[in-house]
């Protein structure tokens, strides 16, 4: 009777075993920690703009692609290094982005003034803290491409000035405190410069008006307006 007890018992802890081991398998999913991340650039630009006797300045843009089939990036930071021609740096510009859903693309411009020559070169990257990739499974941030912007027109209001207005809504389930709204300027469809403003706060479904005004401009025959989430309730 002993021995019988004792192989039922082993056969229910086999079949726990495997059971425990199959549903650890099911729960797994693609996201891994250990793999080395990274987003990518995918066009960037920058011009050298004298402004009559208000300064010179450098106004850059940037398109940034998340290619990372199965992680979000949470808070990546945009950093411009412009340099003379002995390496020397003139000024460093940094911005962040809230996030980056997998397989979105965001876009992000800003100037520096105040330059009293032309950078030699100017170096813009993306940076990502390794710790600060997500798993999007795990998170209900709304989609980028939920902040939809219509409605959009330029207007001249001098050589070197612009003024944009629309309007932005939230698509989303989710209210956000902000959005930020970006106007990217192009020639000969590459990135030549870039602006930003901030929304005010957008509950769920919600649609308002913006103002963006930018100056200097550089030259450009095209520009996209685009938005994205800045900062969640």
């Amino acid at each position: 009777m002993k021995k019988i007890f004792f192989l039922v018992v082993c056969c229910i802890g086999v079949m726990c075993l495997s059971g425990c081991s199959d549903k650890t398998g099911d729960n797994q999913n693609t996201f891994n920690e250990s793999k080395e991340m990274k987003l990518e650039i995918k066009d960037s630009g920058w011009p050298y703009v004298q402004y009559l006797d208000l300064g010179n300045y450098v106004t850059y843009g940037v398109e940034i692609y998340n290619p990372e089939d199965n992680y979000l990036a949470d808070f990546p930071t945009v950093k411009c290094v412009a340099k003379d021609k002995d390496g020397k740096i003139l000024f460093t510009s940094t911005g962040n982005l809230d996030y980056i859903y997998p397989g979105e693309t965001l876009y992000y411009g800003d100037y520096c003034n105040d330059l009293e020559e032309k950078p030699a070169t100017v170096e813009i990257t993306v940076e990502m803290a390794n710790d600060n990739w997500e798993n999007p499974k795990t998170v209900n941030y709304p989609k980028n491409t939920e902040i939809i912007l219509s409605n959009t027109t330029e207007y001249v209001d001098d050589v070197l000035d612009r003024h944009y207005t629309g309007e932005i809504e939230n698509k989303s389930g989710t209210d956000i405190s902000s959005a930020l709204i970006v106007v990217i300027y192009k020639k000969d469809n590459k990135i030549v410069g870039g602006y930003y403003t901030y929304s005010d706060s957008l509950n769920a479904g919600q649609k308002t008006t913006f103002d963006l005004y930018t100056s200097p401009v550089p030259e450009y025959d095209s520009y996209e307006l685009s938005s994205h989430v800045a900062m969640i309730n």
